[in-house]
């Protein structure tokens, strides 16, 4: 435990500021296609807002060239109209990549307790 002194304020214990084990940063919430672009989320919920279907959704770079979207759907999606996301996803900036869907009932919250939308697993991010 560290104790935090200034005159104008009484002691403090700040051991919870120190004692991380892991900060659950910002850096995997891109994904960084192969030609280079650097999607955030915003990307993708440009796009999948224009499908109805979609309660909520989770983008997962498995590869540097491959996307995994996990997709909770309010109602039916057929494989014509994930055919129509994919495409979409990939005329606006996806076009180098292999773009997987999936069906899910529910997207689980991180340890933190918020729902991720991105989750970059490669280690492209290091510059």
């Amino acid at each position: 435990m560290r104790i935090l002194k200034h005159p104008l304020l009484k002691v403090i214990e700040y051991s919870f500021l120190c004692d991380f084990q892991l900060i659950d940063g910002r850096s995997g919430d891109v994904i960084i296609t192969p030609s280079g672009n650097h999607l955030i989320v915003h990307f993708f919920t440009g796009i999948l807002e224009h499908f109805p279907e979609i309660d909520t959704f989770q983008v997962v770079q498995r590869s540097y060239g491959s996307l995994l979207i996990r997709i909770q759907p309010y109602s039916q999606l057929d494989k014509f109209k994930l055919d129509e996301m994919v495409r979409s996803l990939k005329e606006k900036g996806c076009d180098d990549m292999k773009i997987d869907t999936e069906i899910v009932t529910s997207i689980p919250l991180s340890p933190t307790g918020k729902h991720h939308f991105i989750i970059n697993q490669t280690k492209v991010l290091d510059d």
